[in-house]
């Protein structure tokens, strides 16, 4: 929309993949048993929501938008913590979306005001969410000449007076309303709206404008937004004694008109912060409220800052000196905004496997069970083009994802890959990568491993094999077996064209060796197929697949007997599953069960199921699960995704993939969102009302910064811990260790030379500071000049 039209109240709804791909998740039961319940737990994709940041809790909140009323949260810690659905009490508010979301700190409560409800009419009402103990809804009791039913107004807390402002908006009809302030003292018995009257030099009525509340003048700000003629740049500020506006003269590099920005201010520099909304350039702008002048704050970062959508959500952190914010046309992308003045501002993403253009189909996971930790590697972008990366998602403490730039990554990492397979080898710590298709469409017969510590501190290398390696090939199936200590593969699409039906061991004890095995039976050559290891039992389980020259086969379910060597073609009960290939199948060890999730379907089926395959008893049997939520409210269609099964929270994780085409014709469309089918909520990751808290230790910016030379970082401990620290270059590569070992709690120093381990000085360049205290780590950045 040019700045010269009017925005009207639907001017949220940016029509893109990304909404059309937008669940929302309903209630959870208590216990969803057996079957499950999904819950997607990827940043939220929510066009027209609001967002909240809550110091007393560390929790950043987003609350409707797309027709809901869900409330998500995720910890601003680091790493931050998975996103949840807030399980709360009460009744909570209609579902809506442009309302305005803001946090009470000394009632640590979150205000809800406005908006517009399901059949888009405007709504004037007013909630709250006491965050004490379990979050519990309740609608608030007011009296008084409240603001008229609006969505796009701008709304915000005045903690010291108790009051919440509104200003602004339009009605239900998409019309403007008044141009006077509301307010409402929240901190009376019976809390009454009064009506202030424009005084002074007062904005004129608009949408979608910027009001922040600022404590040093007692009063607050209002920049940009809409007032039916076009977006807006200018900027006031109101006292909140003498109800008087005065324009903001705002000279220096001002910003464009703009609509449906996010701004925020921070008190400690007091400046207001500006970014993105309709019309916007993209640039960070600081307004002084001392000087009144507007300054672009550049990104000094290596990482490219995101575009300026329209309607981005976010909040202000304070003590973190940064601004979340989920952007808007993007809107399940998360990103921070590190605001230093003096030091160098910068952009980083959001700690999420989607961030900077990864998301990815084809994909490598698994699960480490003794660090509670998942390892998902490479994979194909949007482009169709393999990427080598490698990400951890932590299960416990700070769940989350972790990028491998943060991990320490160093060694001989694999090429970019897709379609290849990858094990847990428990003996050693490590992470078994094979085959797969590189850039060159070249299909590989190598083999990786990851070797994996707590505090991440992992280093690739390519295992040297002896024997004679299988085919190069991708769509290949494999299970590591832990009682011969050998990776298994069966299967794949080899440098021929053909699927393959043969079944290769890698003896891991001593020198690593390749093998074929010849297995009595057996089922036939087939690619895109999956395998687990069914520990009860010890035997691997091959389900599904294709083969386009010999019929397919996607619909049974064989079982390798690894002390006999012998395969069997399992006769199950139950009703039969429809052909899959492309899909995941996990093993579950509590319920000793295979689960098969999404993929390419015969035709008919809903690729949308979850099997259970239950290998408890004989013969084992098919059921199809009915998890807790209706069919609509499953995540989308996909294939070549990733899956794992987190024994510790009783769930099974699902990530990306790809999406058939919308309609008739068009592509497939890679995806970037995260997935729980969480079982029993008693010990499950997401049983808690909130995420876990932020990471107890500290560690200081580092001075100087721009350094010469000698660089101080200091940290405090709250208890006596085991304390690594290293200096990385943005490579991910090692330059120095500062420390190794167990400290006491309180505070201490590191410094930096600006040399590396063999007393060399380091070139000039940005370089990170990672403190890692009992396997949670913090990352400072520190740029290195002579």
């Amino acid at each position: 929309m040019g700045t010269n039209q009017p925005l009207r109240r639907t001017s949220w709804r940016s029509v893109t993949i990304a909404a059309l791909l937008a669940v929302a998740v309903q209630a959870m039961p208590a216990r969803a048993g057996t079957s499950g319940a999904w819950e997607r737990i990827a940043p939220p994709a929510q066009g027209g929501g609001s967002a909240a940041y809550a110091n007393t809790t560390n929790l950043f909140y987003v609350f409707g938008g797309d027709g809901t009323n869900i409330l998500h949260a995720a910890t601003t810690g680091n790493p931050p913590t998975e996103w949840i659905n807030v399980r709360t009490t009460g009744t909570p508010p209609p579902a809506r979306t442009a309302c305005g979301l803001v946090f009470d700190p000394t009632d640590n409560r979150l205000l809800v005001f406005g908006g517009l409800d399901l059949s888009e009419q405007a709504l004037g009402d007013l909630w709250q969410l006491s965050l004490d103990g379990e979050p519990a809804w309740s609608q608030l009791d007011t009296g008084g000449e409240g603001p008229s039913p609006r969505a796009d107004a701008g709304v915000c807390f005045d903690d010291d007076r108790g009051i919440l402002v509104v200003f602004g908006g339009r009605d239900g009809s998409g019309d403007l309303v008044d141009g006077d302030l509301h307010q409402i003292d929240l901190r009376q018995p019976e809390p009454q709206w009064s009506r202030w009257e424009p005084a002074g030099s007062a904005p004129m009525p608009r949408s979608g404008l910027v009001l922040c509340d600022v404590p040093v003048i007692d009063g607050l700000v209002v920049f940009g937004g809409n007032d039916d003629y076009g977006n807006l740049a200018d900027a006031y500020r109101m006292s909140y004694g003498s109800h008087e506006w005065s324009v903001i003269a705002g000279t220096g590099d001002t910003p464009l008109p703009v609509s449906n920005a996010l701004g925020v201010y921070d008190e400690a520099d007091h400046v207001l912060l500006v970014w993105g909304g309709n019309g916007s350039d993209g640039e960070v702008r600081s307004l002084s409220l001392s000087t009144e002048i507007w300054t672009v704050e550049p990104n000094t970062n290596w990482q490219p800052a995101p575009e300026g959508h329209t309607h981005p959500i976010g909040a202000w952190t304070g003590g973190n000196s940064q601004m979340l914010v989920l952007d808007g046309e993007n809107n399940s992308q998360m990103y921070e905004f590190h605001y230093f003045p003096d030091d160098g501002s910068y952009w980083q993403d959001w700690r999420d496997p989607g961030a900077a253009g990864e998301i990815r189909y084809g994909a490598a996971f698994v699960y480490n069970r003794e660090d509670d930790v998942a390892l998902l590697t490479n994979g194909s972008n949007s482009y169709e083009q393999p990427v080598q990366s490698t990400w951890s998602y932590s299960f416990s403490g700070q769940k989350g994802w972790c990028n491998s730039f943060f991990n320490s990554l160093c060694g001989n990492e694999t090429p970019a890959l897709t379609r290849h397979v990858a094990v847990w080898d428990p003996l050693r710590r490590r992470m078994l990568v094979f085959g797969g298709m590189d850039a060159g469409y070249n299909r590989r017969n190598s083999v990786y491993a990851m070797e994996y510590m707590p505090g991440g501190y992992n280093c690739w290398s390519e295992i040297a094999t002896i024997g004679t390696p299988p085919t190069g090939r991708y769509g290949t199936a494999a299970v590591y077996d832990p009682v011969g200590d050998r990776l298994l593969v069966f299967g794949g699409s080899d440098v021929s064209g053909y699927p393959r039906d043969d079944l290769w061991q890698l003896s891991l004890a001593g020198v690593p060796t390749w093998s074929e095995i010849t297995a009595t039976g057996g089922p036939g050559a087939r690619e895109d197929h999956t395998a687990i290891y069914d520990a009860a039992h010890r035997r691997m389980i091959v389900f599904g697949g294709t083969n386009s020259f010999a019929g397919h086969p996607g619909d049974e379910a064989w079982a390798l007997n690894l002390p006999a060597l012998t395969w069997t073609l399992l006769q199950p009960t139950g009703p039969t599953p429809p052909v899959h290939a492309r899909h995941t199948a996990v093993y579950d060890s509590r319920r000793v069960r295979m689960l098969v999730f999404g993929g390419d379907v015969s035709w008919g089926a809903d690729a949308r199921e979850t099997w259970e395959l239950d290998l408890a008893v004989n013969p084992p049997e098919w059921t199809l699960l009915e998890p807790a939520l209706s069919p609509q409210w499953l995540p989308s269609l996909r294939s070549l995704h990733a899956a794992v099964y987190d024994s510790t929270g009783d769930r099974m994780l699902v990530y990306g993939g790809l999406l058939p085409p919308l309609g008739p014709v068009g592509n497939p469309y890679p995806l970037r969102d995260l997935w729980s089918l969480q079982f029993d909520f008693t010990g499950g990751a997401t049983a808690v009302t909130s995420p876990r808290s932020a990471i107890a230790f500290t560690v200081g910016e580092p001075t100087p910064n721009p350094s010469g030379g000698a660089t101080r970082f200091v940290y405090s401990l709250p208890s006596a811990a085991r304390v690594r620290a290293a200096i990385y270059d943005v490579a991910g590569r090692r330059v120095t260790r500062l420390a190794d070992g167990d400290h006491s709690a309180g505070d201490h120093e590191l410094r930096w030379n600006g040399h590396d381990d063999a007393g060399r000085p380091a070139a000039p360049g940005l370089y990170f500071l990672r403190i890692d205290v009992d396997g949670q780590a913090l990352t400072r950045k520190v740029v290195l000049v002579h």
